[in-house]
Formats: structure tokens, sequence, C-alpha cells
């Protein structure tokens, strides 16, 4: 939905319907205690601004003590971390201190680490 609605093209995400919506979903995730994905695709293929779900959004569930992964749904290799910086900035932003990666089998809360980009110029 993010991805197509650029600029409200649809509706705008402040729409109590919409955020109401959204709010049901993040509920759904908190009581099953599952862990959310931060999608960057949109974002490193310049379709939208922001990781999706977006900040308001991720605002609310950190609220909600909602655990969150990092994800580009790459299709190629050279795509898997692409965007994550920006992801994790947002994340960090927010208030998450971590993020969970699958390590042997078992997701693990690891520490995100948002790297400087030297300036443009």
């Amino acid at each position: 939905i993010k991805k197509w609605n650029r600029d409200d093209r649809f509706f705008s995400e402040s729409t109590t319907w919409y955020q109401e919506e959204v709010m049901e979903t993040l509920e759904t995730i908190a009581a099953a205690g599952s862990i959310m994905e931060i999608n960057t695709k949109s974002y490193y293929k310049n379709e939208t601004i922001e990781p999706n779900p977006g900040k308001w959004a991720l605002e609310r569930a950190f609220e909600m003590d909602i655990p969150v992964n990092l994800g580009s749904d790459s299709h190629h290799p050279d795509h898997i971390r692409k965007g994550f910086e920006h992801g994790a900035s947002i994340l960090r932003e927010v208030g998450y201190e971590t993020v969970q990666v699958l390590k042997a089998g078992i997701w693990q809360p690891v520490e995100i680490q948002v790297q400087q980009m030297p300036p443009e110029g």
C-alpha cells in the first residue's frame, strides 16, 4: 500500500480508518509475540521516503514493545542489506536499540549499529 500510495495518491496515512487498521495489526503482532519486519526495498528503490512501515507506525510498535528485524525483500545478493542504514537510523530515532537477527536458528537481539555516512560533496 505504501509503495503505490506515494504522495498520498489514494489516501492519507493520517486518516483515522487507516491508523485504526494499522493499530489493530500492531495489537495482533504484539499479542502473538511476533517479530515485525521493517522492509527497506521501496526506500532503496526510491519508491518511498521511508521504510515500510513508516516512522509513525514504528513509534507505536516501539511503545507496544514489538521486536523488529530489518529486511530488504532482495532478489539479488547485492541487495540483501540495501537500505539498512536508513532503516536502522529511523529505528534508533524511534527508540529501538536492537533488532532481531536469526542466528543458529534462534532469533536474538543485536544492537543497532548506525554507521556515519560521509558528507556529500
